[in-house]
């Protein structure tokens, strides 16, 4: 399996995890909601859950998307030469300096 590959897999798993997350606490909000309108309800919401959470939390879940769309662009197109001679000297960054010369 190639790197790029499971890097793919492992964003696509934080991804869902946000998602899962956002539903949780949008559940338990929703649960505790009283069956009547108004302030009180909307109170009861921002209790459960601050404003600057829900923001926090869909910055966080669109960055990965974006991050997953970028990973997805360069899968389609393949890797430019740059990019193989990046990759390459990240999987050989256990020493100081590699073989092909590549400085870590």
């Amino acid at each position: 399996m190639y790197p790029s590959l499971v890097g793919n897999d492992v964003l696509n798993a934080a991804v869902t995890e946000k998602t899962v997350e956002f539903c949780l606490k949008r559940s338990a909000m929703l649960s505790h909601i009283p069956h009547h309108s108004g302030n009180e309800s909307l109170k009861k919401m921002q209790q459960l859950i601050s404003l600057e959470e829900v923001e926090k939390l869909m910055d966080e879940t669109a960055d990965a998307a974006e991050y997953q769309r970028q990973i997805s662009d360069l899968l389609s197109g393949g890797l430019s030469d740059a990019d193989e001679s990046e990759v390459s000297c990240l999987r050989c960054s256990n020493t100081p300096t590699n073989k092909t010369g590549c400085m870590v």
